[in-house]
C-alpha cells in the first residue's frame, strides 16, 4: 500500500481531507531551496531522534565508543552529518533574540497558553525556554493570568491598555504577555474567547497557531503549511482526537491553526448569542461551533509522509512510547519509529525547557556550522538533557 493509500485508511471518517504535499509545492509558492530546507530540518530532527533513543543509556557518562557501538547495533539509521548538506536558515538564526514585526498584514502569531497542570513549577522555565529559542520567530504571545508570572517579556498593547499613537502600536517584539481579566480562569471557554476577541482586534493576523507552554514549534513550518491558504476561507488545522467515535476536536496540546475568517466567525456568533454549548472544554466548544454554524470540519494535516503535529516529544514518537490514551483518541491512527513524523514536522509536545533548548540549539548547530559525524554525536552528548519530558 502506497503512501497515500495508508494514509487515508489510517484517517477518521469525520475530518476533512488536507491537500496533498504534491499540490501545495506545485502551486510554486515557496522556491524549491526553501522546500529542501524545510525537508531538511526534520529529517535531521529524526535521525537524531533516533540516536538519542539509543543515546540515553550513555547520556552524561560521554563514552562515544558506548554511543557509536549502539547507534552501529541499531536498525542502521545512522547520523551522516554529510547527509544534511549545506543549508542555511535566516530564520532560525535571527529567532536567537528578540525581534521586531509590524503588525500590519501578519501572516501568524503563535498563541501560548502558559496554564499547566502538567509540572506547573517548571512553568516559568519553559516561558523562559521558548523566549529565548522559536518564540521570537514564532511571534509568540503568552497568555497568562497576571503580567508579574513572566516579568521579562512586554504587554501586548491593546486598545484598553495603551494610548499610544497608532505608528507606536504598529510595532512590537516578541514574545508578549497577553493577561487575563481579573477573575477570569486559565484554560477555560472565557479566557479562549477573550484571547481571540483580542488577537483578532488589536494584531488582526491572517493566521493564528494555538498552543501552550509544553509545546515547541518550529516556525519555518508553519510558514511552509500555511503557504497554500489564506486568510480569507476557514481554516481549522492540527491533529485531531477522536472522543466517543462522533466527537473530533484540535487540542492546543500539539497545536491547531484558525485563520481570520474563522476567527472572525467564531467572534461574530458569540456576539449574537449563538454558539452556546454545555461542554467545558475549549476544544469542544470551538470544534462544535464550527462544525454546527459554518460545517466545518477538523482538517486532517496527515501528509504522505507522516503527522505534521505531535502530541508527544520526538525520542518518545520514535520509540513508540505514547501513552494509551492517545493511541486510542487519536483520529488518525498512530504510527512509531522513522514513520512517526513529516518532514514538515510543525510542532512537538511534552517539551519541558532543558530538552527545548537542546532541541534548538542542535538545530541552530546543524544549520550553521560544517557538520562531520563525530562533531555531531558530540555535540549531541554535550548538550542533551539527562532527564527529558
Amino acid at each position: 500500500m502506497d503512501a497515500r493509500k495508508r494514509r487515508n485508511a489510517n484517517t477518521h471518517p469525520l475530518l476533512s481531507s488536507p491537500k496533498d504535499a504534491e499540490n501545495e509545492a506545485a502551486k510554486g509558492r515557496a522556491s524549491w531551496k526553501r522546500m529542501i530546507i524545510h525537508r531538511f530540518i526534520v529529517m535531521m530532527l529524526i535521525f537524531i531522534g533516533m540516536a538519542l533513543l539509543f543515546l540515553q543509556p550513555f547520556l552524561g557518562r560521554k563514552h562515544e565508543d558506548n554511543f557509536t557501538n549502539s547507534i552501529e547495533e541499531s536498525s542502521g539509521i545512522r547520523i551522516r552529518a554529510d547527509s544534511l548538506g549545506d543549508h542555511t536558515s535566516p530564520t532560525i538564526e535571527e529567532s536567537s533574540a528578540s525581534t521586531t514585526h509590524s503588525s500590519a498584514n501578519l501572516r501568524f502569531v503563535t498563541v501560548v497558553d502558559s496554564g499547566s497542570e502538567v509540572n506547573p513549577d517548571g512553568r516559568h522555565d519553559r516561558l523562559l525556554s521558548i523566549q529565548s529559542t522559536w518564540g521570537p520567530a514564532a511571534r509568540v504571545i503568552f497568555v497568562v493570568n497576571n503580567v508579574t508570572e513572566f516579568p521579562q517579556a512586554p504587554v501586548m498593547s491593546t486598545s484598553t491598555t495603551s494610548n499610544q499613537n497608532n505608528e507606536q502600536q504598529q510595532t512590537s517584539s516578541y514574545p508578549q504577555l497577553l493577561p487575563l481579566p481579573p477573575g477570569t480562569a486559565d484554560r477555560s471557554i472565557a479566557a479562549l474567547q477573550y484571547t481571540i476577541r483580542t488577537i483578532l482586534r488589536d494584531i488582526n493576523p491572517e493566521f493564528a497557531l494555538f498552543t501552550n507552554c509544553h509545546t515547541f514549534v518550529i516556525p519555518e513550518h508553519v510558514c511552509h503549511f500555511l503557504n497554500d491558504k489564506s486568510p480569507s476561507e476557514h481554516l481549522y488545522a492540527g491533529h485531531a482526537l477522536n472522543v466517543g467515535g462522533t466527537k473530533i476536536f484540535h487540542p492546543a496540546s500539539s497545536g491547531y491553526v484558525l485563520s481570520r475568517t474563522t476567527m472572525q466567525g467564531l467572534v461574530q456568533q458569540w456576539d449574537d448569542g449563538a454558539c452556546r454549548t454545555e461542554r467545558s472544554h475549549p476544544g469542544f466548544f470551538i470544534s462544535e461551533c464550527l462544525k454546527n454554524v459554518f460545517h466545518v470540519r477538523p482538517m486532517d494535516t496527515t501528509l504522505d509522509d507522516g503527522q505534521q503535529f505531535h502530541s508527544f516529544p520526538l525520542i518518545r514518537l520514535i520509540s513508540g512510547d505514547v501513552d494509551d490514551w492517545y493511541k486510542k483518541m487519536s483520529a488518525v491512527k498512530f504510527v512509531g519509529g522513522v514513520d512517526c513524523c513529516s518532514h514538515n514536522t510543525i510542532s512537538f509536545h511534552y517539551m519541558e525547557a532543558p530538552e527545548c533548548r537542546a532541541l534548538y540549539a542542535t538545530l541552530k548547530y546543524n544549520i550553521n556550522f560544517t557538520k562531520d559525524d563525530e562533531s555531531l554525536k558530540k555535540f549531541m552528548i554535550d548538550t542533551w538533557p539527562t532527564s527529558i519530558g
